[in-house]
C-alpha cells in the first residue's frame, strides 16, 4: 500500500482502488482503460446501442416463435408443415446461440 492513499480506498489485496483495466469494448471494438473489472463497453453510447440491439433480438425472436406456433397450428395433421416448423425453430435458436455467445447478451 503507498502512503497516500487512505487505507479505505484499497481492494483486499493492497492496491489501490483506482486501478484500470485493458479492455476491448464489445460493441465498436476500440479499447479503452475501465475502472470497473466487468466493464464491457467504452462509452454509454456503445452501451445503448447494445441493449438497443438486445431489445430488438427479443422483439424479432417473440415473433419468429409465434409465427412458428401459427404454422403448427395451421398444419394439424400435415407432417410436412410440422417438419419446416420443427426445422425453422431449430434454425432460430442456432442463430440465437451464435449471436449471444458473440455478444454476451
Amino acid at each position: 500500500m503507498d502512503d497516500y492513499t487512505p487505507k479505505w480506498q484499497h481492494l483486499a489485496d493492497g492496491t489501490p482502488a483506482s486501478v484500470t483495466h485493458n479492455r476491448e469494448c464489445k460493441v465498436c471494438g476500440h479499447g479503452f482503460n475501465a475502472s470497473r473489472s466487468d466493464a464491457k463497453y467504452c462509452s454509454q453510447n456503445c452501451r445503448k446501442a447494445q441493449s438497443r440491439k438486445s431489445e430488438k433480438m427479443k422483439r424479432e425472436t417473440k415473433k419468429a416463435i409465434h409465427a412458428i406456433e401459427e404454422i403448427r397450428t395451421i398444419a394439424g395433421d400435415d407432417k410436412k408443415l410440422l417438419a419446416l416448423a420443427a426445422r425453422l425453430e431449430d434454425e432460430i435458436f442456432v442463430t440465437l446461440a451464435g449471436v449471444t455467445d458473440k455478444y454476451d447478451y
